[in-house]
């Protein structure tokens, strides 16, 4: 259990720091995939930090790779 907070903690740092977003938070628990492809998914959702966007909120879905403690995200779609 701590290692697995531990690592929790990492996802989630990794995922806020990458997403680009202002005041970004995690939201709920990681998405857990197996070993074979080693991948956590976690939801990040913060402010876009463009002047332009005018303070509007962003979702972004962030894949977490373990082996390579490496994060990429993409904007989430949300109903508009």
């Amino acid at each position: 259990p701590a290692a697995q907070a531990g690592a929790d903690r990492a996802t989630a740092r990794a995922c806020r720091s990458v997403s680009g977003l202002k005041d970004a938070t995690i939201e709920g628990a990681p998405v857990r995939f197996g070993d074979t492809i080693g991948i956590d998914a976690r939801l990040v959702r913060g402010t876009w930090p463009q002047r332009h966007m005018k303070g509007a909120r962003a979702t972004m879905l962030c894949l977490y790779d373990r082996r390579a403690k490496r994060a990429e995200t993409q904007e989430w779609p949300t109903a508009r």
